[in-house]
């Protein structure tokens, strides 16, 4: 197993890597074995006790909030070893059910491990997707499929390999071999992920105490670097990964969303008709073959503005004259 020092020069190169436009899916930034060295630091300091994700990070060696900081909550989430409650740097985090027993070595520690190396999504789905044909291929043909034959979203070519090898890593880490039979990721510990994990295409739901917080699905168009946000068609801001769910466009209650960070995708909309004549403004149009030509002016004038505006529309006039080559009229009788 690569040390911590190989294990976070590697994940600073892939995050340079991912801001090439064509990112690959979320998957944990360690593999199991080294999210365990992280859950035994925060095990033997705090046993199963809540603390504040960043106390817990700078234990690590991390500035606290850091995006690698972010991204390593993120890992021991994913394979159900952390739990985390809270938003952004507000956020608690505690050991889990299943890293307790784990790391306390129960009867019940190799079963624990097994299901942990399958609960991240993209482990869990790669697995199922070749227990009936063998067994995970060899890499060459791994790479194949993740790069050009796996439904979108499909990995980048630069980073795929590194996601390869610490899947290798985890499946070796936990013994688990073809045939074996995992009970479903997210039995155990809280922070398991009962759910599939949205990806950019899907529509989701935000549901927060309960409640729908959207008044109707959204398209996911991103994910922020740490895998915490997901960004969404016509929102301003980055919405909780934790807190949302796949699902198919369905109307829902609607409450305000205040959730940061601001999303890379949003692009505010230019003013329509509609809202010109709501702030008391007439417009007319008029398509020529050079293009279009736009005026816009109060719809109520008073009888001094309409002489003004009259003068006005005169001079351009003049000016658009002069621009086509026209002559003066008046200058030409002169």
């Amino acid at each position: 197993m690569a040390n911590a020092e190989d294990l976070l020069a590697t994940d600073r190169e892939e995050s340079k890597k991912k801001g090439h436009k064509d990112r690959s899916p979320n998957y944990p930034v360690i593999d199991l074995g080294g999210a365990l060295e992280k859950a035994e630091a925060i095990h033997k300091e705090f046993r199963v006790h809540e603390a504040p994700v960043g106390i817990v990070q700078e234990r690590w060696g991390f500035k606290a909030h850091s995006g690698f900081a972010n991204q390593y909550i993120a890992a021991l989430k994913a394979y159900g070893l952390l739990n985390v409650t809270g938003q952004g740097d507000q956020r608690k985090v505690s050991i889990s059910v299943d890293a307790d027993r784990i790391l306390r070595n129960a009867p019940d520690k190799n079963e624990l491990l097994k299901a942990a190396a399958l609960r991240p999504a993209l482990h869990n789905e790669l697995w199922d997707y070749y227990k009936d044909k063998g067994g995970v291929p060899p890499d060459e043909l791994l790479r194949h499929y993740l790069v050009w034959d796996r439904p979108e979203p499909k990995f980048n070519e630069k980073s795929v390999d590194g996601f390869i090898e610490r899947f290798r890593r985890t499946l070796t880490f936990a013994n688990l071999a073809t045939g074996d039979i995992i009970d479903k990721p997210g039995s155990g510990g809280q922070s398991g992920n009962s759910h599939p994990e949205p990806k950019v295409g899907d529509f989701v739901q935000w549901t927060s105490g309960g409640v729908c917080q959207l008044s109707e699905p959204k398209r996911v168009l991103g994910v922020s670097d740490d895998g915490q946000f997901a960004f969404v068609d016509g929102s301003q801001t980055g919405l909780p990964m934790s807190e949302l769910t796949t699902t198919t466009p369905d109307p829902c209650v609607s409450l305000p969303i205040a959730v940061p960070p601001a999303s890379p995708f949003f692009k505010p909309k230019p003013p329509e008709e509609e809202d010109m004549a709501s702030a008391g403004l007439a417009k007319e149009r008029l398509t020529l073959d050079e293009g279009p030509v736009v005026l816009s002016w109060p719809a109520t004038l008073s009888q001094d503005s309409v002489f003004d505006l009259e003068g006005w529309l005169e001079v351009v006039i003049k000016r658009a004259r002069r621009k086509a080559g026209i002559k003066d009229e008046k200058a030409a009788e002169g």
